[in-house]
């Protein structure tokens, strides 16, 4: 409310337009603002769900590196200590299951898989989480280049059809040498993806294996002869 005086000296009031008390709709915005906030501490949004391991590239690159990681026990070892030797496959899984181990939390070795041309092989690791397979390979006399491949692309073809895998990573470890060309092999293998799967090779020698020359091949395919006792 407000007054003044008019001419004859008497005092006139006069109503002022809006309310000494503006409500909600009249606060500045800052003040809104404010007031409107809800009551409890202000928390940060949740953070994005993380990955359940490593990357395909780091798992390449951790199996490439395998060979030289093992050399303290299959290379030369402190006195009175033998020597882990790597003859054959399961030898090679052995410590690509030990590797996986350290990087993913659910490694699923040697899981039969559905039945592909009358027969249903093993899957050597399964990581679910992933949806990535793990085949490993050795090479040596008489089972080098042709052999290998063409083992791998059958598996290729096979694990296509399998649901759940999106990767096949192919690891191949040459024992004695007799890998030509890792380089173009792993390139070679590589174009061969079929429909939605993603291939992978890595395809290195694994040193440290001082071996006699190799003979005529046993009756396992995946098995270097060993020496006679």
């Amino acid at each position: 409310m407000g007054g003044s005086l008019s001419d004859d000296g008497s005092l006139l009031w006069q109503e002022q337009d809006g309310d000494e008390n503006p409500g909600l709709d009249q606060q500045p915005a800052a003040l809104l603002t404010t007031t409107n906030l809800p009551a409890g501490p202000v928390t940060s949004s949740p953070p994005a769900a993380t990955a359940w391991g490593p990357s395909i590239d780091t798992l390449l690159k951790v199996l490439r590196d395998l060979p030289a990681a093992a050399s303290p026990l299959t290379g030369h070892r402190r006195k009175g200590k033998v020597k882990v030797e790597v003859w054959d496959e399961y030898d090679v899984q052995d410590f690509i299951q030990m590797a996986l181990s350290m990087l993913y939390k659910d490694v699923r070795a040697e899981e039969v898989q559905p039945s592909y041309a009358g027969v249903s092989p093993r899957v050597d690791f399964f990581i679910k989480q992933e949806q990535v397979v793990v085949e490993a390979k050795i090479a040596y006399k008489n089972h080098a280049n042709r052999a290998v491949s063409d083992e791998l692309l059958l598996d290729i073809v096979r694990y296509s059809k399998r649901p759940g895998v999106k990767d096949l990573v192919c690891v191949v470890y040459d024992l004695d040498g007799s890998l030509k060309n890792p380089t173009g092999f792993e390139d070679d293998l590589k174009g061969h993806g079929v429909a939605d799967l993603r291939v992978h090779v890595v395809a290195t020698i694994w040193p440290f294996n001082a071996r006699p020359p190799v003979g005529p091949a046993s009756e396992s395919t995946d098995a270097v002869p060993k020496p006679a006792s």
